[in-house]
């Protein structure tokens, strides 16, 4: 009987099916892609890939293409074979040291991507696994979907980057890591480096297209362009419609336009940003209902707009990407590219054979090392090497030139020039390979040119930008090196709410905090431009930054000398933001023998609109040679002109200014006594402990254990990832983590 009963049970109740371990190993060097697609498709939910370490998976042609699948309860995992003990543990960040243990896929034709998803896939886990850049580097290494597709269900989802090493190569570069055109991505203890570009901004990590829920923490991001960005392009996912009639200030009927396209989607979009357009230009507001489920219905707003739409009119939802948290991730840029992508060549040597047509004369050459292979088939070029000894030849006679090859060059342009401050007079002729010297007997041919002495750079812009983004905790990261004059103004941060490419007309920023950073070796921190459009575009403008918190971050080292220009900002401000706080940040950027300034609104009208509810509070700064300005006058008046009535501008130190333009309770300490007023101030380059001593005019003068300024234990704690020291959200925003 208890046979029969186990029987019976084991038909009605089946045990669950066991994960299956697949290997997928090489029979001898290499293996091409087969092997892992085949084993990726057969794989069911729970299941684990493990493909041979420190062996590549070669692609050559069309990216490998993760199939789909629906396991986001119970992911597939793709790994190595190597033991556990070889490799970084769960939380740790892993790195190039490691790569020896990790498995490889590696594609071999040039521009195209490494990996990409199939629509909808979700339930994937990719641990312990190196993805270098195709040749050249152009593009993406892996695309997490489509950039350019228009529906929700096209989107990945579900899927977990956990401990890869994703990279460029040192001298060619690559344009991006990842795209992430998807929802529910998580990318933690990665490795990124050498993303790198000329002519285009490149980053680790990108979003345009994405619908968000985005974890990116505890990553190495190594990017020219940006650490992170989200935006860069008009998003393709968006609900298009016409009014038809019935309409009001408060909502109106509406017929879906673009094919496939009907108001069912817009139903879990409710409580999200739309903007009408009417006769006087776009108005703004949030969804709040939809009545009908194809492409005829009706939608109603809050707040009523001024002005009802006509009939015709359209109205737009814009996909932004939602609740993104960028946490305790090192972000960086290598400082030694400000001298250029390849090292500048010594002067080359001369010689002269006694036989030979160059004419006589007094001739200086030079040399400027090239590498010829970086994506987009531009090549790098290095500075000009110093001139030659001059060469006097009384009669023709044959010139050869030597030189030192350069690492990472694959050819060397020879400059003769008649002048050795000259350039114009100057021409140039290229030798490819490995050679070291060129002889001209008078018959080689030559091209005039202008001799440049500085050579090629990679693009450096930001080291985080947002151009749009909703729900955005930004926080415990350390962003370390940005300079300005190779692509930007130098800023750390480039925060934005901008229309692209003139079809976004709601892409906005809103319900943004960033605490508890570190910003370092930089000349100027932050930049905020709100309701942004291309100069000369005539595009409509979306709307302003809204609800935008920066508190308790530490900026150091913020210098003079990361920029190529004659001075700097540490903050420009341009365009109106809504609900703006900026509180409890010490802000160490100290120079006076330059015109940089405190804060700066960069306007020079309030054209685009003025602030409302400026909270600027509790921050330690410098006033440098101009202070707070940009309006009619430094301080006050600047105040009153960009958020009148609106701000509140209290208990700041701006270390050497003059109080009386200020606003009453700023200090004006001066500089030196305000850095004696901590624990160690640093050296601006090492950094130091900026927190208070406990006994100066600025430990009761905020609310909070740390006085005025940066809490350094809150700080410290976050870095570490113990949380954010018990801030609170303030202006209502919420909190994602």
């Amino acid at each position: 009987m208890k046979k029969l009963l186990a029987a019976i049970l084991f038909v009605l109740y089946p045990l669950a099916a066991q994960a299956a371990t697949i290997t997928v190993r090489a029979s001898g060097g290499n293996f091409n892609l087969t092997q892992l697609e085949a084993a990726m498709q057969s794989a069911a939910c729970g299941d684990i890939i493990q493909i041979q370490a420190n062996v590549d998976v070669t692609i050559t042609g069309s990216p490998h293409t993760v199939p789909l699948k629906n396991c986001q309860s119970n992911p597939i995992v793709i790994t190595t074979d190597a033991s556990a003990g070889k490799l970084p543990g769960t939380g740790l960040r892993t790195g190039p040291q490691y790569a020896q243990y990790m498995a490889r896929i590696v594609q071999l034709q040039q521009g195209i991507q490494v990996m990409e998803f199939a629509p909808g896939t979700n339930g994937w886990t990719f641990r312990h696994i190196e993805f270098p850049a195709s040749p050249r580097g152009y593009g993406d290494v892996i695309s997490v979907g489509d950039g350019l597709s228009q529906f929700d269900s096209e989107q990945p989802h579900h899927i977990i980057f956990d401990r890869v090493y994703v990279h460029g190569l040192e001298y060619t570069g690559a344009k991006r890591g990842m795209t992430l055109s998807g929802h529910h991505i998580d990318i933690i203890n990665s490795y990124f480096a050498n993303f790198t570009g000329i002519g285009q901004d490149a980053t680790p990590i990108s979003t345009i297209n994405g619908l968000g829920d985005f974890l990116i923490e505890n990553n190495y991001m190594e990017g020219s362009g940006y650490g992170f960005m989200s935006g860069g392009g008009d998003p393709r996912t968006r609900t298009h419609m016409i009014v038809t009639g019935s309409a009001s200030t408060g909502g109106a009927a509406v017929d879906t336009t673009e094919a496939g396209h009907t108001l069912a989607e817009l139903t879990p979009r409710i409580g999200r940003p739309i903007a009408i357009q009417t006769a006087s230009g776009l108005k703004f507001a949030n969804l709040a209902s939809v009545t009908g489920t194809g492409v005829s219905g009706s939608i109603t707003w809050k707040p009523a707009i001024s002005e009802a739409p006509a009939v015709g009119n359209g109205v737009r939802y814009d996909n932004v990407p939602k609740n993104m948290q960028f946490l305790r991730n090192y972000v960086t840029k290598d400082l030694g590219w400000r001298d250029g992508i390849i090292d500048k060549p010594p002067a080359p040597t001369t010689s002269t054979a006694g036989t030979g047509t160059v004419p006589a004369g007094t001739y200086y050459f030079f040399v400027q090392a090239y590498n010829s292979l970086s994506y987009t088939n531009q090549s790098a070029y290095s500075d000009t090497s110093n001139a030659s000894t001059a060469v006097t030849l009384a009669a023709p006679d044959m010139i050869t030139v030597s030189w030192v090859n350069q690492t990472g060059a694959n050819g060397m342009r020879v400059w003769r020039c008649t002048s050795a401050t000259d350039t114009a007079t100057c021409s140039c002729r290229d030798s490819a390979g490995t050679a070291t010297s060129m002889a001209d007997d008078g018959t080689l041919t030559w091209t005039a040119a202008t001799r440049p002495n500085r050579g090629t750079r990679w693009v450096v812009k930001a080291a985080f930008e947002f151009k749009v983004a909703d729900t955005l905790l930004v926080e415990g990261n350390i962003f370390d090196g940005n300079w300005g004059g190779d692509g930007g103004n130098g800023s750390a941060f480039w925060l934005k709410s901008v229309n692209q490419e003139g079809k976004c007309w709601d892409c906005y920023t809103q319900d943004v905090i960033i605490r508890n950073n570190v910003v370092r070796h930089v000349p100027a921190w932050l930049t905020l431009s709100s309701r942004e459009i291309p100069q000369g575009s005539g595009y409509e403008r979306p709307r302003a930054i809204e609800r935008l918190s920066i508190t308790n971050n530490l900026v150091y080292d913020c210098s003079q000398v990361y920029s190529d220009s004659v001075g700097s900002r540490e903050v420009t401000h341009s365009g109106p933001v809504t609900d703006l706080t900026i509180e409890h940040n010490t802000i160490a950027c100290e120079s006076s023998s330059h015109p940089t300034v405190f804060y700066y609104f960069a306007d020079g009208n309030t054209s685009k609109g003025v602030n409302v509810n400026f909270l600027f509070r509790y921050n330690v700064g410098f006033h440098n040679r101009y202070g707070l300005s940009g309006g009619p006058s430094e301080g006050t008046p600047t105040l009153d002109f960009y958020a009148p009535n609106s701000y509140t501008f209290t208990q700041n130190v701006v270390a050497g200014a003059n109080c009386g333009i200020y606003p009453a309770t700023t200090i004006c300490t001066a500089v030196a006594t305000v850095k004696g007023y901590y624990v160690d101030w640093g050296n601006d380059v090492d950094g130091g402990n900026f927190s208070l001593t406990g006994s100066t005019p600025l430990d009761n003068a905020a609310p909070g254990p740390s006085g005025i300024g940066v809490d350094m234990t809150a700080l410290n704690a976050a870095q570490v990832g113990g949380g954010g020291g018990g801030l609170t959200a303030p202006n209502g925003i919420k909190l994602v983590k």
